[in-house]
């Protein structure tokens, strides 16, 4: 196979995608771009499918654990990344991470009677994180098919 990908790959002078087929360095970078902007969007979705995002002008659960939208893509880049790799088991400790990190937040929540209730934030978190997840997890997949 010949085309203007195919030298470019050759030309890199990296074992790993000098035997890479177009198609798949294609495929790959695809389901990197889904990280970014697709996955945002089915994370948002399930979470109001469930309820766990309230009607427009309530406080959200989401207020109370910034960064989400921007540090889901980037976790969810590296859990692909890592498992694409081999190293899957480094993605598990990515995702323990997470949990650890956000652990005293949630508990200092708890404490909060004007917010949302724990127990939303905390399905907000958890249900946001696993259907992330899902979506590492499904590219991963996909990438290796």
């Amino acid at each position: 196979m010949t085309g203007p990908l195919r030298r470019w790959l050759h030309g890199l002078d990296l074992p790993t995608l000098a035997h890479a087929s177009p198609t798949r360095i294609l495929l790959v970078c695809g389901l990197l771009l889904v990280q970014f902007a697709t996955a945002n969007v089915v994370v948002r979705l399930v979470l109001a499918g469930v309820g766990a995002i309230k009607p427009s002008g309530q406080p959200q659960p989401s207020d109370q654990l910034r960064g989400g939208r921007l540090l889901g893509p980037m976790e969810r880049v590296v859990i692909l990344g890592l498992g694409l790799a081999g190293e899957v088991t480094a993605a598990g400790v990515v995702v323990a991470a997470k949990g650890l990190i956000r652990w005293p937040e949630l508990q200092a929540r708890a404490r909060a009677p004007d917010r949302p209730s724990i127990d939303e934030v905390t399905e907000y978190f958890l249900v946001g994180s696993f259907v992330s997840w899902l979506v590492a997890l499904v590219s991963l997949w996909l990438a290796q098919t």
